[in-house]
Protein backbone atom coordinates (compact mmCIF):
# COMPACT_ATOMS: atom_id res chain seq x y z
CA UNK A 1 0.00 0.00 0.00
CA UNK A 2 1.10 3.28 -0.96
CA UNK A 3 1.26 6.09 1.78
CA UNK A 4 1.75 9.62 0.80
CA UNK A 5 2.78 13.07 2.97
CA UNK A 6 3.86 16.61 2.12
CA UNK A 7 7.34 17.68 2.66
CA UNK A 8 6.40 20.21 4.76
CA UNK A 9 8.58 23.15 6.25
CA UNK A 10 7.59 25.05 9.67
CA UNK A 11 9.74 27.73 9.23
CA UNK A 12 8.68 29.52 13.04
CA UNK A 13 10.97 29.38 15.82
CA UNK A 14 8.34 27.74 17.82
CA UNK A 15 7.88 24.99 16.29
CA UNK A 16 12.11 24.59 16.66
CA UNK A 17 11.89 22.87 13.12
CA UNK A 18 13.62 23.79 9.80
CA UNK A 19 13.86 20.53 7.69
CA UNK A 20 11.07 19.10 5.80
CA UNK A 21 9.31 16.28 7.30
CA UNK A 22 10.49 12.96 5.48
CA UNK A 23 9.25 9.73 4.88
CA UNK A 24 10.37 6.98 2.18
CA UNK A 25 9.32 7.79 -0.67
CA UNK A 26 9.81 5.85 -4.44
CA UNK A 27 12.39 6.40 -6.64
CA UNK A 28 10.14 6.15 -9.60
CA UNK A 29 8.76 9.49 -8.51
CA UNK A 30 9.83 12.36 -10.73
CA UNK A 31 11.59 15.53 -8.88
CA UNK A 32 10.61 18.94 -9.43
CA UNK A 33 12.67 20.84 -11.10
CA UNK A 34 13.30 24.67 -10.66
CA UNK A 35 14.01 27.51 -13.13
CA UNK A 36 13.58 30.51 -10.65
CA UNK A 37 14.66 33.68 -9.14
CA UNK A 38 14.63 36.60 -6.65
CA UNK A 39 14.31 40.04 -7.49
CA UNK A 40 15.32 42.01 -4.44
CA UNK A 41 14.35 45.84 -4.20
CA UNK A 42 16.18 47.59 -0.75
CA UNK A 43 15.40 50.95 0.48
CA UNK A 44 16.61 52.76 3.25
CA UNK A 45 15.14 55.52 5.33
CA UNK A 46 17.08 57.60 7.15
CA UNK A 47 15.24 59.04 9.86
CA UNK A 48 14.30 55.57 11.10
CA UNK A 49 17.85 54.20 9.98
CA UNK A 50 15.72 51.21 8.69
CA UNK A 51 16.27 49.11 5.80
CA UNK A 52 13.15 47.95 3.74
CA UNK A 53 13.94 44.46 1.71
CA UNK A 54 11.07 43.96 -0.35
CA UNK A 55 11.35 40.28 -2.45
CA UNK A 56 9.65 39.46 -5.45
CA UNK A 57 9.83 35.78 -6.43
CA UNK A 58 9.32 34.08 -10.30
CA UNK A 59 8.78 30.96 -10.71
CA UNK A 60 9.86 30.48 -14.90
CA UNK A 61 7.19 28.59 -17.67
CA UNK A 62 10.22 26.31 -17.46
CA UNK A 63 10.18 24.82 -13.83
CA UNK A 64 7.95 21.89 -13.71
CA UNK A 65 7.58 22.64 -9.68
CA UNK A 66 5.24 24.73 -7.55
CA UNK A 67 7.49 26.83 -5.12
CA UNK A 68 6.19 27.55 -1.38
CA UNK A 69 9.42 27.73 0.44
CA UNK A 70 11.46 30.92 0.75
CA UNK A 71 14.80 31.31 3.04
CA UNK A 72 17.33 33.93 3.61
CA UNK A 73 20.44 33.62 5.87
CA UNK A 74 20.33 36.57 8.60
CA UNK A 75 23.27 35.02 10.69
CA UNK A 76 26.00 37.26 11.76
CA UNK A 77 29.68 36.67 12.80
CA UNK A 78 31.01 36.54 15.94
CA UNK A 79 32.36 40.00 16.87
CA UNK A 80 30.04 41.87 14.47
CA UNK A 81 27.71 44.48 15.15
CA UNK A 82 24.76 43.85 16.92
CA UNK A 83 21.52 45.63 16.04
CA UNK A 84 18.70 46.87 17.48
CA UNK A 85 15.62 44.81 17.70
CA UNK A 86 13.17 47.58 18.60
CA UNK A 87 9.57 47.61 16.47
CA UNK A 88 10.46 45.08 14.61
CA UNK A 89 7.96 41.78 14.53
CA UNK A 90 7.15 38.53 13.46
CA UNK A 91 3.92 37.88 12.58
CA UNK A 92 1.70 34.98 14.00
CA UNK A 93 -1.06 32.82 12.74
CA UNK A 94 -3.02 32.86 9.72
CA UNK A 95 -6.91 34.10 10.41
CA UNK A 96 -6.28 36.21 13.55
CA UNK A 97 -2.48 37.48 13.08
CA UNK A 98 -0.69 38.72 16.37
CA UNK A 99 2.73 40.40 15.95
CA UNK A 100 5.72 38.88 17.95
CA UNK A 101 8.81 41.14 18.86
CA UNK A 102 11.40 39.19 17.13
CA UNK A 103 13.64 38.63 20.03
CA UNK A 104 10.32 36.63 21.60
CA UNK A 105 10.75 34.41 18.12
CA UNK A 106 14.28 33.42 19.47
CA UNK A 107 14.10 30.05 20.67
CA UNK A 108 15.98 29.49 24.29
CA UNK A 109 19.87 27.97 23.17
CA UNK A 110 20.08 29.05 19.92
CA UNK A 111 23.88 29.27 19.59
CA UNK A 112 23.68 30.64 16.28
CA UNK A 113 23.74 34.80 16.26
CA UNK A 114 21.19 36.74 14.53
CA UNK A 115 20.78 40.04 12.55
CA UNK A 116 17.08 41.28 14.30
CA UNK A 117 14.12 41.52 11.23
CA UNK A 118 10.42 42.70 11.06
CA UNK A 119 8.44 40.78 8.78
CA UNK A 120 5.54 42.54 6.76
CA UNK A 121 2.70 42.37 4.77
CA UNK A 122 2.83 38.48 4.33
CA UNK A 123 1.67 36.81 1.02
CA UNK A 124 -1.97 35.62 1.24
CA UNK A 125 -2.30 32.62 3.45
CA UNK A 126 1.71 32.36 3.70
CA UNK A 127 3.34 32.16 6.90
CA UNK A 128 6.71 33.32 8.16
CA UNK A 129 9.60 33.33 11.35
CA UNK A 130 12.85 32.41 12.10
CA UNK A 131 14.72 29.24 12.50
CA UNK A 132 17.30 27.91 14.80
CA UNK A 133 19.79 27.69 12.09
CA UNK A 134 19.64 31.70 11.34
CA UNK A 135 17.24 31.65 8.89
CA UNK A 136 14.58 34.24 8.10
CA UNK A 137 11.82 32.01 6.29
CA UNK A 138 8.69 32.07 4.47
CA UNK A 139 6.52 29.13 3.93
CA UNK A 140 2.67 28.30 2.05
CA UNK A 141 2.42 25.25 4.28
CA UNK A 142 -1.06 23.05 3.40
CA UNK A 143 -3.33 26.34 2.18
CA UNK A 144 -1.18 29.39 1.30
CA UNK A 145 -0.65 30.16 -2.51
CA UNK A 146 1.82 28.04 -4.53
CA UNK A 147 3.94 29.62 -6.97
CA UNK A 148 2.80 27.99 -10.24
CA UNK A 149 5.20 27.97 -12.95
CA UNK A 150 5.06 30.52 -15.39
CA UNK A 151 3.76 33.10 -12.03
CA UNK A 152 5.91 35.62 -9.94
CA UNK A 153 4.46 36.54 -6.56
CA UNK A 154 6.01 39.35 -4.77
CA UNK A 155 6.06 41.60 -1.48
CA UNK A 156 8.05 38.92 1.03
CA UNK A 157 9.21 42.20 2.82
CA UNK A 158 11.82 42.19 5.79
CA UNK A 159 12.60 45.53 7.77
CA UNK A 160 15.64 45.68 9.77
CA UNK A 161 18.94 47.87 11.04
CA UNK A 162 21.00 45.58 9.50
CA UNK A 163 23.12 46.86 6.11
CA UNK A 164 22.62 45.88 2.67
CA UNK A 165 24.48 42.69 2.11
CA UNK A 166 24.78 39.61 -0.67
CA UNK A 167 23.28 36.91 1.34
CA UNK A 168 22.37 33.04 0.37
CA UNK A 169 18.84 32.35 -0.55
CA UNK A 170 17.13 29.16 -1.18
CA UNK A 171 13.71 28.18 -2.89
CA UNK A 172 12.27 24.66 -2.45
CA UNK A 173 9.08 23.32 -4.42
CA UNK A 174 5.91 21.89 -2.74
CA UNK A 175 6.91 17.52 -3.13
CA UNK A 176 5.44 14.78 -1.79
CA UNK A 177 7.48 11.77 -0.36
CA UNK A 178 5.77 8.50 -0.79
CA UNK A 179 6.69 5.21 0.83
CA UNK A 180 5.89 1.57 0.51
CA UNK A 181 5.48 0.38 3.98
CA UNK A 182 4.76 1.66 7.11
CA UNK A 183 7.83 2.31 8.38
CA UNK A 184 10.81 4.75 7.31
CA UNK A 185 14.80 3.41 7.32
CA UNK A 186 17.45 5.61 7.88
CA UNK A 187 18.58 4.91 4.17
CA UNK A 188 14.71 6.47 3.17
CA UNK A 189 15.49 9.71 5.19
CA UNK A 190 19.56 9.65 3.95
CA UNK A 191 18.14 9.66 0.41
CA UNK A 192 15.51 12.29 1.21
CA UNK A 193 18.00 14.44 2.22
CA UNK A 194 19.76 14.11 -1.23
CA UNK A 195 16.61 14.73 -3.27
CA UNK A 196 15.67 17.68 -0.97
CA UNK A 197 19.14 18.97 -1.92
CA UNK A 198 18.32 18.03 -5.37
CA UNK A 199 15.12 20.44 -5.71
CA UNK A 200 16.23 23.16 -3.68
CA UNK A 201 17.49 26.27 -5.91
CA UNK A 202 20.23 28.16 -3.92
CA UNK A 203 20.87 31.56 -5.20
CA UNK A 204 22.08 34.81 -3.57
CA UNK A 205 20.09 38.25 -2.95
CA UNK A 206 20.56 41.58 -1.34
CA UNK A 207 19.48 41.35 2.66
CA UNK A 208 20.23 42.37 6.08
CA UNK A 209 24.44 42.12 6.78
CA UNK A 210 26.42 43.01 9.69
CA UNK A 211 29.92 44.43 9.37
CA UNK A 212 32.37 44.56 12.29
CA UNK A 213 32.18 48.38 12.36
CA UNK A 214 29.68 51.26 11.85
CA UNK A 215 32.85 53.64 12.02
CA UNK A 216 32.84 55.86 8.84
CA UNK A 217 36.20 54.27 7.82
CA UNK A 218 35.14 50.84 7.91
CA UNK A 219 31.95 51.56 6.04
CA UNK A 220 33.42 53.36 3.65
CA UNK A 221 36.00 50.22 2.88
CA UNK A 222 32.95 48.00 2.73
CA UNK A 223 31.24 50.07 0.04
CA UNK A 224 34.83 49.72 -1.82
CA UNK A 225 34.56 45.89 -1.71
CA UNK A 226 30.76 45.83 -2.17
CA UNK A 227 31.58 47.29 -5.68
CA UNK A 228 34.87 44.91 -6.08
CA UNK A 229 31.99 41.91 -5.25
CA UNK A 230 29.62 43.41 -7.84
CA UNK A 231 32.10 44.11 -10.71
CA UNK A 232 33.17 40.35 -9.82
CA UNK A 233 30.06 38.53 -10.14
CA UNK A 234 29.55 40.28 -13.25
CA UNK A 235 26.39 42.35 -11.50
CA UNK A 236 28.65 45.56 -12.90
CA UNK A 237 30.77 46.00 -16.19
CA UNK A 238 31.77 48.64 -18.20
CA UNK A 239 35.65 49.24 -17.33
CA UNK A 240 34.74 53.27 -17.59
CA UNK A 241 31.78 52.81 -15.38
CA UNK A 242 33.82 51.06 -13.23
CA UNK A 243 36.43 53.40 -13.10
CA UNK A 244 34.33 56.53 -12.17
CA UNK A 245 32.87 54.69 -9.18
CA UNK A 246 35.95 53.65 -8.46
CA UNK A 247 37.46 56.96 -8.30
CA UNK A 248 34.27 58.84 -6.84
CA UNK A 249 34.50 56.28 -3.77
CA UNK A 250 38.87 56.79 -3.65
CA UNK A 251 37.95 60.35 -3.24
CA UNK A 252 35.61 60.04 -0.17
CA UNK A 253 37.62 58.05 1.54
CA UNK A 254 39.98 60.17 1.29
CA UNK A 255 38.14 63.37 2.23
CA UNK A 256 37.10 61.41 5.35
CA UNK A 257 40.58 60.28 6.05
CA UNK A 258 41.31 64.42 6.02
CA UNK A 259 38.00 64.79 8.05
CA UNK A 260 36.35 66.75 5.58
CA UNK A 261 32.99 65.16 5.98
CA UNK A 262 31.55 68.05 3.06
CA UNK A 263 33.68 66.57 0.25
CA UNK A 264 33.31 63.23 1.37
CA UNK A 265 29.04 63.99 1.18
CA UNK A 266 29.68 65.47 -2.20
CA UNK A 267 31.53 62.36 -3.95
CA UNK A 268 29.18 59.88 -2.17
CA UNK A 269 26.12 62.05 -3.13
CA UNK A 270 28.12 61.70 -7.02
CA UNK A 271 28.09 58.29 -6.73
CA UNK A 272 24.55 57.99 -5.79
CA UNK A 273 23.69 60.03 -8.72
CA UNK A 274 25.88 58.03 -10.94
CA UNK A 275 23.99 54.93 -10.01
CA UNK A 276 20.44 56.06 -10.71
CA UNK A 277 21.96 57.77 -13.95
CA UNK A 278 23.11 54.14 -15.36
CA UNK A 279 20.08 52.59 -13.86
CA UNK A 280 17.99 54.91 -15.72
CA UNK A 281 19.73 54.78 -19.07
CA UNK A 282 19.35 50.86 -18.83
CA UNK A 283 15.24 50.91 -18.13
CA UNK A 284 15.29 53.32 -21.26
CA UNK A 285 17.73 50.81 -23.38
CA UNK A 286 15.19 47.82 -22.10
CA UNK A 287 12.26 50.05 -22.76
CA UNK A 288 13.53 50.85 -26.49
CA UNK A 289 14.28 47.24 -27.26
CA UNK A 290 11.02 45.74 -26.28
CA UNK A 291 9.31 48.80 -28.73
CA UNK A 292 11.96 47.10 -31.45
CA UNK A 293 10.25 43.65 -30.94
CA UNK A 294 6.42 45.06 -31.65
CA UNK A 295 7.74 46.07 -34.42
CA UNK A 296 9.69 43.14 -34.91
CA UNK A 297 12.91 44.72 -35.69
CA UNK A 298 15.50 41.71 -35.44
CA UNK A 299 18.49 43.03 -36.51
CA UNK A 300 19.97 44.80 -32.98
CA UNK A 301 23.25 45.14 -32.85
CA UNK A 302 24.85 42.99 -30.29
CA UNK A 303 26.07 44.61 -26.85
CA UNK A 304 29.69 45.72 -26.75
CA UNK A 305 31.87 43.36 -24.86
CA UNK A 306 32.81 46.14 -22.49
CA UNK A 307 29.29 48.12 -22.28
CA UNK A 308 28.58 49.48 -18.80
CA UNK A 309 25.81 47.29 -16.80
CA UNK A 310 24.27 47.58 -13.61
CA UNK A 311 22.18 44.94 -12.34
CA UNK A 312 19.39 45.40 -10.17
CA UNK A 313 21.25 43.77 -7.37
CA UNK A 314 24.47 45.81 -7.69
CA UNK A 315 21.91 49.09 -7.73
CA UNK A 316 20.21 48.34 -4.52
CA UNK A 317 23.04 46.98 -3.07
CA UNK A 318 25.78 50.04 -3.52
CA UNK A 319 23.33 52.65 -3.44
CA UNK A 320 21.67 52.00 -0.02
CA UNK A 321 25.00 51.95 1.55
CA UNK A 322 26.16 54.53 0.08
CA UNK A 323 22.81 56.52 1.51
CA UNK A 324 23.37 54.87 4.98
CA UNK A 325 27.09 56.29 5.21
CA UNK A 326 25.75 59.70 3.62
CA UNK A 327 22.92 59.75 6.72
CA UNK A 328 25.93 58.93 9.91
CA UNK A 329 28.70 61.43 8.13
CA UNK A 330 28.35 64.83 10.51
CA UNK A 331 27.71 68.17 9.14
CA UNK A 332 30.50 70.63 10.31
CA UNK A 333 29.26 73.96 9.57
CA UNK A 334 32.99 75.48 9.36
CA UNK A 335 34.08 72.51 6.67
CA UNK A 336 31.04 73.50 5.24
CA UNK A 337 31.65 77.47 4.96
CA UNK A 338 35.31 76.43 3.51
CA UNK A 339 34.07 74.15 0.88
CA UNK A 340 31.51 76.57 -0.77
CA UNK A 341 34.05 79.12 -0.28
CA UNK A 342 36.35 77.20 -2.77
CA UNK A 343 34.38 74.19 -4.48
CA UNK A 344 37.72 72.63 -5.77
CA UNK A 345 38.82 69.72 -3.79
CA UNK A 346 42.07 69.79 -1.20
CA UNK A 347 44.32 68.04 -3.81
CA UNK A 348 43.66 70.60 -6.19
CA UNK A 349 44.04 73.87 -4.48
Amino acid sequence: MLKSLNATRVPFASACVSLPLIVAFVAAQPLPHLNAAIQSNVSFDSSSALFTYDYTITNDASSTGRIDYLSIDIARSSGSVAFDSSGLTIPRGRKIIKLIPFDQEIVPGTTVQLIPVGIQNLPARWMAGISVTGLVSWGAGTVGLKIEPGQSLAHFILMSRGIPGVRQATLSPKFVFTSTGTDTSLADIDRAGQIEDQITLNTQVIGPSAPQSLDLSSLIDNLIALKHQSASSGWLTGRELIDDLDEMLNRAKAALNRSKTAEARRELERFIRALDEQRRKLQEEARDHEKDKKHEHTDEAPREKDEAFLSDNAYFLLKTNAEFIVSKLPKQRADDDRDREDPRGDDQR
